[in-house]
């Protein structure tokens, strides 16, 4: 799950979600006319190049202290810096800043994912000190960011238990971070109260295939030079009906829109999805037969992964394996693609996929 090429969940969408009234773009044309040029010229999603920036946003971190946070505006100036600083940080990844723009960034040296994250913690611990607790949820979506640049995503622990999502796209960003930091029951807890505010973004559905493939191939890889009577299928299974739903979310918004840009969208997205279809071509029919399966097979089949596991693996390893049964009954109760036309023109289910640009 590439958290890079992903950077359209979250609260501050900084690869993607071009706002009217966002300072750092040029509003000469629609936001979808300017994403899909963006699409043209670009080959990856998260390349962030907007045509114009602003000033005004430089804090230095040593003067984000107490005295000045507790000013009146001192909070927004000091998340305005900070979410300034990372959209710079990224386009200094990517090599799309102007020198002329460059001269114009007193900062510009010293901005570094690090920075950025000790500017965060300052922030959090002047919030901490502060007698009106103010949210904290965008500061905390910047240091995991932050420190999964760095390759340090297991320090992000602590911040993600922190960010208490009550927003669609925190939720999936959410989802994403446990998943990173192998919480599998966590991962799926999330997902799940996201897909039931989230119909229709296909997205959670294929992350949650993720899930229940590494776990399924973590424990072949243990039984593979043992000899069994019988292989359990069961995380196999839940893998195809998330990825077929998954499959088919997508393929029927394909058709529900007709605009350039998304037909660009979904060809981008939909082609590995048609590949791996295409080369398992019983997927929709073991998807069928599961789905239909009794709840006294279905208990049978989640005891004999659970046998599996708790003889072969250690104690750490079940914990981080072992998955809840309602989390397994709630993918066979929503596992079926019934998708209405209704749900397609729904502007909150328009709204998750048509960001993913």
């Amino acid at each position: 799950m590439d958290m890079e090429a992903e950077e359209f969940h979250g609260i501050f969408q900084f690869a993607v979600d071009i706002d009217d009234d966002d300072d750092f773009f040029t509003q000469s044309v629609s936001k979808e006319e300017r994403a899909l040029e963006r699409m043209r010229k670009e080959n990856s999603i998260a390349t962030y190049r907007p045509n114009f920036l602003t000033g005004g946003y430089e804090l230095p971190l040593e003067e984000i202290s107490n005295v000045f946070f507790a000013s009146k505006n001192g909070p927004n100036t000091v998340k305005q810096a900070i979410e300034w600083y990372y959209s710079v940080m990224k386009m200094k990844d990517n090599n799309s800043l102007p020198k002329e723009q460059i001269q114009n960034i007193k900062l510009y040296k010293e901005i570094s994912y690090q920075y950025i994250k000790n500017c965060c913690d300052k922030y959090l611990e002047c919030n901490k000190s502060k007698g009106k607790f103010i949210n904290e949820r965008e500061i905390l979506e910047i240091a995991i960011r932050c420190l999964i640049q760095m390759d340090r995503t297991n320090e992000i622990a602590p911040y993600v238990e922190k960010l208490d999502p009550k927003e669609p796209g925190l939720f999936s960003f959410s989802a994403k971070c446990y998943y990173l930091l192998r919480q599998y029951s966590k991962s799926l807890e999330t997902h799940q109260k996201y897909c039931d505010l989230r119909k229709n973004d296909y997205m959670s559905w294929l992350d949650m295939s993720k899930i229940f493939i590494d776990i399924n191939n973590y424990v072949m890889n243990k039984i593979f030079n043992l000899k069994f009577e019988k292989i359990p299928d069961l995380y196999r299974l839940l893998y195809i009906i998330c990825f077929v739903k998954a499959y088919k979310l997508l393929k029927a918004n394909k058709i529900a829109r007709k605009t350039e840009y998304w037909d660009k969208v979904i060809e981008k997205e939909l082609t590995p999805l048609q590949k791996v279809m295409d080369e398992n071509s019983d997927y929709e029919e073991i998807v069928n037969q599961t789905l239909m399966i009794t709840p006294e097979a279905l208990d049978e089949k989640i005891n004999e992964f659970n046998e599996i596991i708790n003889k072969f693996c250690q104690e750490d390893e079940i914990t981080i394996l072992s998955l809840p049964r309602e989390q397994i009954y709630w993918i066979i109760k929503h596992g079926k693609a019934t998708i209405r036309e209704s749900d397609l023109n729904d502007e909150e289910n328009e709204a998750s996929c048509l960001n993913i640009y």
